[in-house]
């Protein structure tokens, strides 16, 4: 569930590379390790990670865990402003039968797909946000600025929109 007071806005991020897209923070329903957020290289566009141009770029190499080794997937949870929270399952693990560590290349490849997956469903939906539309804000600038632990087995993104 999505938190009322809570939001990811820039007063909540540091160095931010454009307008942080506004979302209220996912609130798990109980108790959990939380990990340390995965922060990605600066500059972290969606539409090349789709595109697998960080899947072997010396930057994105570094592995990291993003749940229990007897998991391999999790939750993207996005609460777009405006928009109902949506929750995309993504592999988690580099690959489908093996737990482990993910490069932050194919991690944001997967978080870029899922978030493609979000425009393509709400391009017809009516939003209680016009300024945040999708439709008014294009994939190609949105950059992947770091995903937050939010609950055991969900990792909620922070977006930039480069405007």
């Amino acid at each position: 569930m999505a938190a009322e007071g809570f939001y990811h806005t820039f007063m909540t991020i540091e160095n931010s590379q454009g307008i942080v897209v506004p979302q209220k923070g996912y609130v798990a329903n109980s108790h959990f390790d939380k990990r340390e957020p995965v922060i990605f290289p600066r500059g972290t566009y969606l539409w090349r990670a789709e595109a697998r141009h960080y899947v072997d770029h010396p930057a994105y190499r570094p592995r990291v865990t993003t749940s229990a080794c007897d998991k391999l997937k999790f939750t993207l949870r996005l609460a777009w402003s405006g928009y109902k929270p949506w929750g995309r399952v993504i592999q988690g693990t580099e690959r489908s039968d093996t737990p482990g560590p993910i490069t932050l290349g194919m991690l944001a490849k997967r978080v870029a797909d899922a978030i493609r997956s979000f425009y393509q469903i709400h391009a017809e939906v009516a939003t209680s946000e016009p300024d945040w539309a999708v439709t008014r804000i294009p994939f190609e600038k949105l950059i992947l600025l770091e995903l937050r632990h939010v609950s055991d087995g969900s990792w909620q993104p922070v977006l930039c929109y480069d405007a």
